[in-house]
């Protein structure tokens, strides 16, 4: 019964979490949720021990990497149509914050962090990138991430490397 509970409890904090991350929204709304039915201040700690645990070296090391050999990435490329993943931008709200407030107002006119994800044809994540302000445009995250460098470097040795993206 001890092990249903602590699944349960776990599984919750990181379905709370992802409903926060995914939706762009602030925590009240996602704690009044019919999904999730929890306060905002459960929210706010859940999503800073959810995160803070994905964060840790064992854990992110182990489940987010960019696939470091040739023969990983082509073994990608095999399954999903020569494409070794999907990238896009997404907002994540904030709280208006305090230094530089208006690089964090995004074209849709609030607060927010510009994170760049990028996965896998498996929804694994292969790179994410959460340091860029709102108003930073995607292509703009994109080009000045280190990421970019190095496919350009694998380009230059002789491989293709495609992700599909928007314009």
């Amino acid at each position: 019964m001890l092990a249903l509970n602590l699944y349960n409890f776990v599984g919750n904090n990181v379905l709370t979490t992802l409903g926060f991350l995914a939706s762009g929204s602030y925590q009240t709304l996602v704690g009044q949720s019919v999904f999730h039915g929890v306060s905002q201040p459960t929210v706010s700690r859940v999503v800073r021990q959810v995160v803070e645990a994905m964060n840790r070296p064992e854990v992110f090391k182990k489940f987010l990497f960019f696939p470091r050999t040739r023969e990983a990435r082509d073994k990608i490329k095999q399954s999903y149509q020569e494409l070794l993943g999907c990238i896009d931008g997404t907002h994540v709200a904030l709280l208006k914050p305090k230094d530089n407030e208006e690089r964090y107002i995004n074209r849709k006119g609030y607060h927010s962090l510009n994170v760049m994800i990028i996965c896998d044809n498996n929804l694994n994540i292969l790179c994410v990138d959460p340091s860029n302000p709102g108003s930073t445009h995607d292509s703009t995250v994109w080009n000045e991430h280190p990421l970019k460098n190095y496919i350009e470097q694998l380009y230059e040795n002789g491989e293709t490397v495609f992700f599909l993206g928007q314009s």
